[in-house]
């Protein structure tokens, strides 16, 4: 069987059925099995598996749940459950869902080290499946460092693979539970989208921000709230979760795609502060802030489950932290002593399938400027202390923000301070055991960090201080091996902007960055040398242009494959641009080689979100270069098949893909016999060549926005809100003043 159990696994339950050992259950209702009661727990679960024919009970009628799974009946029954001809990436899918299901947390590999693979990059949906499962080590990657996510299963691997993740010595009832979540899974990744595509926007009335929900079905919009505050789509798009503030109290309502019916789930104190409604992975979470006394406390709450059913996790709490992991979230609170005044923080996880909270770290000071390896194995962190104890009444006194769930944390508690906090030494703690470890003492004018991809490093920025002690403004960037082997190790003296300045390449193995280049006088030149560095050898490489003259670089990046491209453009001594162009060189710096455009005159360029296709315009120009008209020109990814989809257009000012591929908007400039801009264009062309058609004409642009499954599109004109199916037709106003705001499921 293609990706199924192997033949001796078949075999051996060959010969457990034919010793009789298993038979069908009674069919129907109460009876199927005897000791299977409908007060048992994991009565759901069995009869879903059995209904399936996945399992058979015994002779006597019973399915015996409590029982141990017998050695060879593990391949078996998986074998009935897992799709015949499904892929690697399903496979982890499944197994990871079912080990959560039964509440045991699986354990990775030790250290802040995660895997990485060539062909697995973060936009695969299934990304986190497959490099958890990897950590767990059930599965293993090729020699040549990909793992083939859509490889199907070798007939010999699914028994191994699953005999890695199932618990030794569990009973059949947790395998049916585990296979019921595993299935359900795959019938998610499979279903896709939502059904019904709805579209929700703000608009704004008397000083209210009405939400509202529009379905594609031609029904009339729905005003959910003329009070909106906070408004978020599940990541499946199947939930709307809103907050409505009414009076003194904040409610959390949702409403269901796939029943179109809304119901509030709870009901909160509103404080001075913002507070914060977000999805993390399968669980809603909520951040509201109360004022007693002063204080200034936080409440942490979660909806989780199917029923989104409501626990407060911290009634003194700090912030969510980041977390990616599918039903489990790290939160921080703040600790006090018997008097009320701070004595630091604490950092939790909380895992809705185990029910179960877990406290990972205890700090002195609170917690400042964290980031979460991949993974969220380890955590680098720096804290904040007091040089003396604070007041629990310090709503008055200043502070420097408070925490937000992004990918880097930034943030003080919502408290007031009105002490000096002085930041301690970078520390980093593996959550799977040990206690934190202090890699640098007391970085001062510390900048931020990012952890390599593999999770084995952390690059840094510190501002340079001149011999006075006075800062500069120029900030070095540093690296460190967060295991200790090897202490810091200075790559440049100045890369300025944090934000861009350098990344690590997918494997983590290099990091490229930039230097900004200054005259004599000190002014920056608008320029650029750039450098990629063997974060193993620590050996720095510097990015030349092997041709005559000074180039410098404008921007930089890296592929999946690991391969670092950058454009350089070369200026004469009066600085006027006399070449440019794109370049690349392998994973370390060598084998530097000018980028041959596939798409050479190219002023616009739209890769397809399944990076198979790409949509391109072209310029038109006459003999003495005027600019005439401009084309839209669609290709594959690599250049081949080129074909114009539409000519004599106006100047194409913005392209949008549908989410699958096949159609795209565009805006282009409508101008009048003289040549003079009377407006703007919406063009909706189909990637399969057929001509474009216009779907409106409008005095100024607004966004474009395709749902999820690409069969109609949103878009503003003047002020107003229409949706239109994805030929244009069918075209719908929703709404003539709404916010710039809205979004579809």
């Amino acid at each position: 069987m293609k990706g199924g159990a192997t033949r001796a696994a078949g075999a051996l339950l060959a010969a457990v059925l034919a010793a009789g050992t298993l038979a069908a259950g009674t069919a129907g209702g109460e009876e199927r099995f005897s000791d299977v009661p409908a007060s048992h727990p994991q009565r759901e679960a069995i009869l879903f598996a059995a209904d399936r024919g996945w399992f058979q009970g015994y002779p006597d009628g019973s399915f015996r749940p409590d029982r141990a799974v017998p050695g060879g009946q593990l391949a078996a029954v998986v074998g009935r459950a897992f799709p015949e001809g499904a892929s690697r990436a399903d496979l982890a899918s499944f197994m990871l869902a079912g080990v959560r299901t039964l509440g045991r947390d699986p354990v990775g590999g030790p250290g802040c080290e995660w895997p990485v693979f060539t062909d697995v990059a973060y936009r695969n949906p299934q990304s986190w499946d497959i490099l958890y499962a990897a950590d767990f080590g059930w599965f293993e990657g090729y020699p040549d460092g990909s793992f083939r996510p859509d490889g199907a299963v070798p007939g010999g691997q699914l028994a191994a693979v699953v005999g890695r993740a199932f618990p030794e010595g569990a009973s059949r009832a947790d395998l049916a539970l585990f296979m019921r979540a595993g299935a359900q899974e795959l019938a998610r990744i499979n279903r896709g989208d939502p059904e019904n595509n709805f579209f929700t926007y703000e608009s704004h009335s008397d000083r209210r921000r009405e939400l509202w929900v529009a379905g594609t079905d031609g029904s009339e919009p729905r005003r959910l709230t003329e009070n909106v505050y906070y408004w978020r789509w599940s990541p499946d798009g199947g939930t709307l979760a809103y907050s409505a503030r009414d009076g003194g109290g904040e409610q959390i309502w949702v409403f269901d795609a796939a029943t179109s019916q809304t119901r509030m789930l709870g009901e909160h104190a509103v404080g001075e502060w913002r507070n914060d409604l977000w999805w993390s992975g399968d669980i809603l979470t909520y951040t509201g802030t109360l004022a007693d006394g002063g204080r200034g406390i936080r409440e942490l709450w979660v909806y989780e489950g199917p029923d989104l059913r409501p626990r407060r996790l911290s009634a003194d709490g700090w912030t969510f932290l980041t977390s990616r992991g599918a039903g489990t979230i790290k939160y921080s609170t703040i600790a006090r002593d018997a008097a009320g005044e701070l004595t630091g923080t604490e950092v939790w996880s909380y895992d809705f399938y185990a029910d179960r909270r877990r406290r990972l770290l205890s700090l002195d000071g609170f917690l400042e400027k964290y980031e979460f390896s991949h993974g969220d194995k380890c955590m680098a962190y720096l804290i904040e202390e007091a040089s003396e104890p604070a007041s629990p009444a310090g709503a008055s006194a200043s502070f420097s923000g408070f925490g937000s769930p992004a990918v880097s944390g930034y943030g003080n508690p919502a408290v007031g301070f009105s002490l000096p906090l002085t930041l301690t030494g970078l520390r980093v703690v593996d959550f799977s055991g040990g206690g934190p470890r202090r890699l640098l003492e007391n970085p001062d004018f510390f900048f931020r960090y990012k952890w390599s991809p593999d999770g084995r490093r952390l690059a840094y920025q510190v501002e340079q201080v001149d011999e006075r002690g006075k800062r500069t403004g120029e900030t070095g960037l540093w690296m460190i091996d967060v295991d200790g082997s090897a202490g810091p190790y200075k790559l440049a003296d100045d890369v300025s902007d944090f934000h861009s300045g350098y990344r690590w390449s997918p494997s983590g193995r290099s990091i490229a960055f930039r230097e900004p280049v200054y005259n004599e006088d000190g002014y920056w030149l608008h320029a650029y040398r750039l450098w990629v560095a063997d974060a193993d050898r620590r050996v720095r490489r510097r990015l030349t242009v092997p041709s005559d003259g000074e180039w410098f670089y404008t921007g930089f990046g890296w592929s999946d494959d690991g391969t670092v491209r950058y454009s350089a453009v070369q200026r004469n001594e009066e600085g006027e641009t006399v070449d440019r162009g794109v370049w690349e060189a392998d994973e370390d710096g060598s084998n530097q080689r000018r980028h041959v455009p596939l798409f050479p005159a190219a002023v616009i360029l739209e890769e397809s979100p399944d990076g198979g296709k790409t949509a391109y315009v072209t310029e038109v120009r006459d003999a003495q270069g005027i600019w005439m008209e401009d084309e839209l020109w669609l290709a594959g990814a690599d250049g081949s098949n080129r074909r114009r989809l539409a000519g004599g257009l106006g100047n194409i000012l913005f392209m949008y893909w549908s989410s699958d591929g096949e159609m795209i908007a565009f805006w282009s400039e409508k101008r009048d016999a003289a040549g003079r801009q009377v407006g703007d264009e919406l063009w909706l062309a189909a990637a399969d060549g057929s001509p474009p058609r216009l779907a409106a004409v409008t005095d100024s642009t607004h966004r474009v926005e395709w749902p999820r499954t690409g069969e109609w599109v949103a878009y503003g004109l003047d002020g107003e809100l229409w949706m239109a199916k994805r030929d244009g037709s069918e075209a719908r106003l929703l709404k003539d003043d709404t916010a710039w705001n809205w979004h579809w499921n």
